[in-house]
């Protein structure tokens, strides 16, 4: 721990260094190697508290319920010799255009002859 708050107050001298004929700091700006940590550290319970008014902000998304069975659009369960394909892309255009959420895949074996678009 010791280290990293020394290599932190090194690299900062040296930015420093760097940046001081472009950028002016301020005169209470410390920069020695022996300085003391900033005021930002927290207790745990600060953490705590600020994790859990970020939580608080935070809104569960909703989602419209819109569900889609494949059925509607001619799919047909068990039918291994009909191709459900149409109908599957014909559910998921008709969720697209409704603002999506879920098609139903009823219980059965459906064929499908290609890739889902």
């Amino acid at each position: 721990m010791t280290l990293n708050k020394h290599r932190r107050h090194l690299l900062k001298a040296g930015l420093a260094a760097t940046l001081s004929p472009v950028i002016p700091f301020s005169a209470g700006c410390s920069m020695s190697a022996t300085s003391t940590p900033s005021s930002t550290t927290r207790s745990q319970a600060q953490w705590d508290k600020e994790a859990q008014l970020i939580r608080d902000r935070v809104a569960r998304p909703t989602f419209a319920n819109n569900t889609v069975f494949i059925e509607q659009f001619g799919a047909l369960p068990n039918a291994l010799d009909s191709d459900s394909l149409p109908a599957l892309n014909a559910a998921i255009a008709h969720l697209v255009s409704i603002g999506g959420v879920r098609s139903w895949c009823p219980k059965g074996s459906f064929f499908v002859k290609g890739p889902f678009t």
